[in-house]
């Protein structure tokens, strides 16, 4: 079946191909308007191929395929819809609901977050949430408004984005110490995790430090650790926040979830759903599960 409309026979003999840009160049009008686009001729011509009448049964062609392709689609709706019912009664009757942290109720699922450190705090917010994961920038502090929380503005990807320190605002404790760097320019510098000092690009692509635990002894990370941007968006609200490392994207069942400890800070506790176990080649970690509804209303609520 040929669907296409057959291009008019004078096309290929029309000026534009002939002596104007696809040409021999020799058109007089090209000194004028340098490109036959631009072109009085070239505009009716292309009228005229949008205006020419279809050829025979054309139409009929097209209104039986479309029709055919309706029928399909009607049929494969239906089938969805059968196999979906199915599913949620199978679900509904397999599925436990477990309440943790703060009286909120999740059900017993999987869930993906991305796992990161700040100091020696590993923390975890829901995949969905991150945008994207970058090498640190330079931040731009603004005058009367910048702080410990709000440090400023940063460029991502060529648009400025808020900036905080997601480690102040949890209220976490400092504990370990880098290097720090400031840039010659005046209002700008190597943001860090935890807001107070700045963080050279060099330094921050080759730290190897070894992380204390809550409640467990001191472990060492044998491989190099990079400190990351993270940009997180919910709702069309958007943040930039510095992280220490960033491992990656992990799975675990609400299940597993279990009340904060009494030694997380007042602040981090507060945004904090649960706690449950990771399980690296070096060693086992309390990861904190944020609360990211909670984060980002704090954030909208105390910078905006």
């Amino acid at each position: 079946m040929n669907l296409s409309i057959p291009r008019s026979q004078s096309n290929s003999q029309s000026c534009w191909n002939t002596i104007g840009v696809k040409g021999d160049r020799t058109c007089p009008e090209l000194t004028a308007v340098i490109h036959c686009r631009n072109c009085d001729v070239y505009s009716q011509g292309g009228r005229q191929l949008l205006d020419r009448q279809p050829p025979s049964g054309y139409q009929q062609e097209w209104t039986k395929l479309l029709a055919e392709t309706t029928e399909n689609i009607e049929n494969t709706k239906g089938a969805i819809a059968g196999n979906t019912t199915t599913n949620k009664q199978e679900i509904a009757g397999a599925e436990n609901s477990l309440v943790v942290s703060k009286g909120k109720t999740l059900t017993n699922k999987v869930l993906s977050v991305v796992v990161f450190r700040l100091q020696k705090e590993w923390l975890a917010l829901k995949a969905s949430i991150f945008k994207e994961i970058t090498e640190p920038s330079v931040v731009r502090t603004l005058p009367h408004r910048s702080s410990e929380v709000f440090l400023g503005i940063v460029s991502i990807r060529g648009e400025l984005q808020l900036c905080i320190s997601l480690h102040h605002l949890l209220g976490l404790e400092t504990g370990l110490e880098v290097n720090s760097g400031v840039t010659a320019k005046t209002g700008a510098k190597i943001i860090s995790p935890h807001g107070s000092s700045a963080i050279s690009k060099t330094i921050s692509k080759t730290i190897s430090k070894t992380i204390s635990q809550t409640n467990q002894p001191s472990q060492k990370i044998n491989h190099l650790v990079y400190q990351r941007l993270v940009v997180v968006e919910r709702e069309g609200s958007l943040w930039v926040f510095p992280v220490d490392e960033i491992y990656g994207v992990q799975h675990f069942s609400v299940q597993a979830l279990r009340p904060a400890p009494v030694v997380i800070s007042k602040a981090a506790h507060s945004y904090t759903q649960g706690v449950f176990d990771w399980q690296t080649n070096q060693a086992r970690y309390h990861v904190n599960y944020l609360d990211d509804e909670l984060l980002f209303h704090t954030l909208n609520r105390r910078v905006l």
